[in-house]
C-alpha cells in the first residue's frame, strides 16, 4: 500500500512539474488539492513546483498561500520555494512581501543565493524603494552572497528612480572596481542618474566608455545624456549627441527633440531650435505642449516676437493644450510688439 501511495505521489509531482514548465499554475494548484483530498502526501518537491508555476503565471498571492500551507503542514520551505515566491512578488510589484520573505529566510537560516536577493532588489526597484534595496545589498555582503551584474543593475536602477543619483553612481564605481561586467542597461541607468543632477560631463564620459566596450547605447542612454547637457547649458554637446543618434540609426522620439530644442533655446540658438522643430514635424514625430513651449521660449530669448505668435496660432489650430507658460510667452510677445 505504501509503495502505491509513493508511486501516486511521484506521478502527481511529475504532473505538477509539467504544469510548472507549461505555465499552468491553475492546474498545478488543482493537483495539489487532489493530492490532499486523496490523502497522497505532498512533499517539498510538490510545493516547490507549484510555487514555481505560480511564479511563471505572475500569481504572487497564490505563491504566498502555498508557502504558508507548506509551513502549516510541517514542511520547511527551502531555497527553491522562497526564491520562486520572491520572484513572483517581484513580477507582481509586491516589494513589501518580497522584502519580508528575505527576512524570513535569514531568520530561519535558509540558504539564500544571488538569484534570491536579485529578485528581492528588483522588486524594490519597481517601486523605487531604495532604502530597502540598499539594506538587501548590505545583507548580501554580510552574508557573503556573491553580487553579480544583475544585482548592481537592479540596485542602480532603484536609486536612479528614487532620485538618489549619487548612490547610483557610487554603486556603478564599485561595480567597475570589482571588475563586474556592466550591461547597456546598467550604463543607461547610471547615465539617467547623471541626468537628474545635470552631470553632463559624467554622462558624456559614460557614453564614451560604452563605445569603448563596443556597446551600442540605446535611446534611453542618448536621451538622458542630451537631457543632462540641456540642464548643464551645453547646447552644442546636445546637438552632437543627436547627430550621433542619426548616424547610429537610433530613432529620435519626442523626448530627444524636446531636450535638444530646450538646450538650444537656453543657449540662445533659436534658429537651431526652429530647425529641430521643422525636422520633427517633417518626420511625423508627435510633439507636445512641452515641445512648442520650448520653441517659443527659444524665440523669446532671440527676440523673435512674430514667430512666437505664429507658433501660438499653430497650437490653437491643432487644439494642443496650452498651459500658463504658453500664454505668458505669447502675452510677453504681444507686449513687445506693441
Amino acid at each position: 500500500v505504501q509503495s502505491k501511495l509513493d508511486l501516486r505521489a511521484i506521478a502527481c509531482n511529475a504532473a505538477i512539474s509539467a504544469c510548472e514548465k507549461g505555465g499552468r499554475w491553475d492546474k498545478a494548484l488543482q493537483l495539489l488539492d487532489v493530492m490532499a483530498r486523496s490523502k497522497v502526501d505532498s512533499n517539498v518537491i510538490s510545493y516547490d513546483a507549484a510555487i514555481s508555476a505560480c511564479e511563471k503565471g505572475g500569481k504572487w498571492d497564490k505563491a504566498l498561500q502555498i508557502l504558508s500551507v507548506m509551513a502549516h503542514n510541517g514542511l520547511e520551505p527551502n531555497t527553491i520555494a522562497f526564491s520562486a515566491a520572491i520572484s513572483a512578488c517581484r513580477m507582481g510589484g509586491a516589494w513589501e512581501q518580497a522584502f519580508k520573505l528575505v527576512g524570513e529566510m535569514v531568520q530561519n537560516r535558509v540558504e539564500s543565493n544571488t538569484i534570491t536577493f536579485n529578485a528581492a532588489i528588483s522588486a524594490c526597484e519597481h517601486r523605487g524603494e531604495w532604502e530597502q534595496a540598499l539594506y538587501l545589498f548590505d545583507v548580501m555582503e554580510r552574508s557573503k552572497v556573491k553580487t553579480d551584474s544583475m544585482t548592481f543593475e537592479a540596485a542602480i536602477c532603484t536609486f536612479r528612480k528614487a532620485g538618489e543619483w549619487e548612490r547610483a553612481l557610487e554603486l556603478f564605481s564599485m561595480m567597475s572596481g570589482l571588475r563586474c561586467e556592466s550591461s547597456s542597461i546598467t550604463y543607461s541607468a547610471a547615465i539617467s542618474a547623471c541626468e537628474i543632477h545635470g552631470e553632463w560631463g559624467k554622462a558624456l564620459q559614460l557614453l564614451t566608455v560604452m563605445a569603448w566596450h563596443r556597446m551600442t547605447p540605446d535611446r534611453i542612454a542618448y536621451n538622458s545624456t542630451i537631457s543632462a547637457c540641456e540642464k548643464g547649458g551645453q547646447w552644442d554637446k546636445a546637438l552632437q549627441i543627436l547627430d550621433a543618434m542619426v548616424r547610429e540609426k537610433v530613432e529620435l522620439d519626442t523626448i530627444t527633440y524636446n531636450a535638444t530644442i530646450s538646450a538650444c533655446g537656453m543657449g540662445g540658438r533659436w534658429e537651431k531650435a526652429f530647425q529641430l522643430w521643422s525636422m520633427m514635424t517633417q518626420n511625423n514625430v508627435e510633439y507636445s505642449t512641452i515641445t512648442v513651449n520650448a520653441v517659443m521660449s527659444a524665440f523669446e530669448r532671440g527676440g523673435e516676437c512674430g514667430k512666437i505668435l505664429q507658433l501660438f496660432n499653430v497650437m490653437a489650430q491643432s487644439r494642443l493644450e496650452m498651459d500658463s507658460l504658453s500664454f505668458s510667452t505669447a502675452l510677453n510677445a504681444c507686449e513687445d510688439r506693441a
